[in-house]
């Protein structure tokens, strides 16, 4: 009877340290929730600056940072591994942890050199709409709002004169992307 007695407080105690776990990596994931909310808010902020054509703005210091949320492997390991009662909860597990996989492989410095200077190069380019010379970003703003749909037509179809220029930039780009994608698949140690 009393080897029940400890065998109970025994298991009481465990559960309390598995509740206490998952709280703390629930509150962990918060964490880099918000840290990734911020910093996605100021990558896009400079890639709005490159798309209108400012050289200085460079966005690869943010991508580190972004990064760096999903370098911490012990997180992602207690992630993967905890199950949570609250089905929300377990739905931002596994975006989280698909978005940590997406990353992990997808983000390469010498890739990120090189879309940065087909981006820079896109800034620069003026798109002839009408009888202006237009910006990617200006472009982007007529056809989500300009109020004549034939200004629109014209600023969609403008997107295509860049095609010429960077256009084999931009395959190559996207093979680099799929061969690392496929290299790195093996090496990440998550199995989503």
């Amino acid at each position: 009877m009393r080897s029940v007695g400890i065998f109970l407080l025994l298991l009481v105690m465990v559960s309390s340290a598995v509740a206490q776990s998952k709280e703390a990596t629930a509150a962990q994931l918060d964490g880099k929730e918000r840290q990734l909310e911020d910093l996605y808010a100021d990558y896009w902020r400079t890639e709005y600056k490159k798309a209108l054509g400012d050289q200085q703005a460079s966005s690869s210091s943010t991508e580190e940072r972004i990064r760096g949320v999903f370098k911490d492997q012990g997180f992602l390991a207690s992630l993967k591994n905890t199950s949570f009662r609250d089905a929300l909860l377990n739905r931002r597990r596994d975006l989280f942890l698909h978005e940590a996989v997406f990353t992990i492989i997808t983000t390469d410095a010498k890739l990120n050199a090189l879309e940065e200077s087909i981006t820079r190069e896109e800034g620069n380019f003026r798109y002839k709409v009408a009888d202006k010379q237009d910006t990617r970003a200006e472009l982007g703003n007529l056809v989500a709002g300009s109020p004549d749909r034939r200004t629109r037509e014209q600023a969609w179809r403008a997107r295509a004169q860049i095609a010429p220029l960077n256009g084999p930039r931009s395959c190559f780009l996207l093979l680099l992307i799929e061969c690392e994608s496929q290299e790195q698949q093996f090496l990440v140690p998550l199995d989503l």
